[in-house]
């Protein structure tokens, strides 16, 4: 169980890292200015555009990645429920037993 942990720890951290990197370069990318009093409207409207924009491409690079991944089609998904139905049936009949 603890070797799960760490993995998960692991991988937690890394992607926080990534994350906050991603953020910092964001901010540099949009012209962000550390230490002004101020914003220009083009820097407030860049991570306005990032706030939005990052997300829904993460998501779509999730779905994309997924559905390499995975690559389910009906005929992959019908033979999936047959093998948990029989899993099921033999669950039920050694409990039974």
């Amino acid at each position: 169980m603890k070797e799960h942990y760490s993995i998960y720890s692991f991988a937690r951290k890394v992607g926080m890292g990534l994350g906050a990197a991603v953020a910092s370069y964001s901010l540099g990318w949009v012209g962000f200015v550390s230490g002004a009093k101020s914003q220009t409207a083009e820097v407030t409207n860049g991570v306005l555009k990032m706030y939005t924009g990052m997300p829904i491409l993460a998501f779509a690079l999730i779905i994309i990645g997924v559905g390499f991944i995975y690559n389910l089609n009906a005929k992959k998904t019908n033979e999936m429920y047959a093998v948990l139905k029989e899993r099921r049936a033999a669950q039920s009949h050694e409990a039974k037993v």
